[in-house]
């Protein structure tokens, strides 16, 4: 069983509050009448299914997992807007990446630096 968090797109409220403030309510409303409450995680068809145990923190959690219709895991026919990791030009760069340097981000950028492994 997969566990994502599907919670309120944060981004969105946050978004709203900064737009209400310098826009007015009435045109941040007129802006986001049309957007999703909920965050899409896009086709999670390829992602690898978590068969192993849960901590006991996460019991709680799964009891109350209640959102389950909302992923999606056979896209099948219904067309959404394609996210940003199912471009071919990002699922060949993250074919190379696992292949070839064992998960190592070629292009990416980390704001640390690992002192051990």
């Amino acid at each position: 069983m997969v566990i994502i968090f599907a919670v309120k797109n944060r981004n969105s409220s946050k978004r709203k509050n900064h737009n209400t403030n310098y826009a007015g309510e009435s045109s941040t409303e007129e802006l986001f009448k049309n957007e999703a409450d909920t965050f899409d995680y896009g086709d999670l068809s390829k992602i690898k299914l978590y068969r192993e145990s849960h901590p006991a923190v996460m019991k709680d959690f799964i009891e109350k997992f209640n959102w389950k219709d909302q992923l999606r895991y056979n896209p099948g026919k219904e067309k959404m807007k394609q996210q940003k990791h199912e471009k071919l030009k990002y699922r060949f760069l993250t074919f190379i990446e696992q292949t070839f340097f064992k998960g190592r981000l070629l292009f990416g950028f980390k704001n640390y630096k690992l002192l051990k492994k």
